[in-house]
């Protein structure tokens, strides 16, 4: 996924991410906990301002497309509402993914 970058994850997100984890059982979710495990858990008030949380608004660049998408990060429940926003489910590789990275990460 994100290979050896650091992750940061807001304590409230990741507890819920957890009980998710431990409820879905998939390729996405072993892949998603195993993020978990390595990330540092923070306070909403220590959390820098540069790093993807649950319900960011990101964009960001799919290389083997060559094209640039903005999606929202979301509970499953909430993928399909609408606000205008495209909308990832966290339980996608690509949601998976995006959760605790810094403005102008990477995956792999």
């Amino acid at each position: 996924m994100t290979g050896s970058q650091d992750l940061v994850i807001l304590k409230n997100d990741f507890e819920r991410l957890i009980s998710l984890v431990n409820t879905v059982q998939n390729e996405t979710s072993e892949l998603l906990e195993d993020e978990l495990n390595r990330a540092k858990i923070v306070d909403r008030n220590s959390l820098p301002s540069d790093i993807v949380t649950m319900n960011s608004i990101v964009t960001f660049r799919d290389e083997a497309a060559d094209k640039e998408l903005t999606m929202k990060l979301v509970y499953p429940n909430d993928v399909n509402e609408k606000d205008g926003v495209q909308r990832v489910s966290i339980l996608a590789p690509v949601g998976a993914a995006l959760i605790g990275l810094r403005v102008g990460g990477s995956i792999d």
